[in-house]
């Protein structure tokens, strides 16, 4: 035990007297490693301000594109509601064709039918009312 402990005071000794004769070298060296470690901090503190900004810009691109992605499937579904509103006024024009044919035709069998018997073309002018009555006419049809 006497032994380490004359070591250790030999090596105490021997340091002793290495940093009095390089107390310059030691003391640039201390300064150079504080200047070295702060310059790295700052480096490390830009990079993470960087990536933090990164991170924010990509949190408000997904906001974004999440609003465009509501907009489209709100889109879409009045695009589909007026898909469906088209439909059913072609099958409404449809059949106002069909009605409209079928008037046609019964006009025409009415025709044929007044020309054998021979009452067409009528023989009495087609009457002409006049104002008042053709707009209380009109307004009748329309209920």
């Amino acid at each position: 035990m006497k032994d380490i402990g004359l070591k250790l005071k030999n090596l105490t000794r021997k340091t002793s007297d290495f940093l009095t004769e390089h107390e310059v070298t030691v003391y640039f060296s201390i300064i150079l490693t504080v200047i070295f470690v702060t310059f790295w901090v700052s480096q490390e503190v830009s990079h993470a301000k960087k990536i933090l900004q990164v991170k924010k810009e990509n949190v408000l691109l997904n906001l974004a594109i999440d609003d465009c992605e509501r907009a489209l499937d709100d889109q879409f579904e009045v695009i589909t509601l007026q898909g469906g509103t088209i439909n059913k006024y072609e099958d409404t024009l449809e059949r106002v064709g069909e009605a409209l044919n079928d008037q046609a035709r019964l006009i025409e069998d009415l025709i044929n039918y007044l020309k054998k018997i021979n009452h067409w073309p009528p023989k009495e002018p087609r009457p002409n009312p006049s104002r008042s009555e053709a707009t209380y006419t009109k307004g009748e049809n329309r209920l």
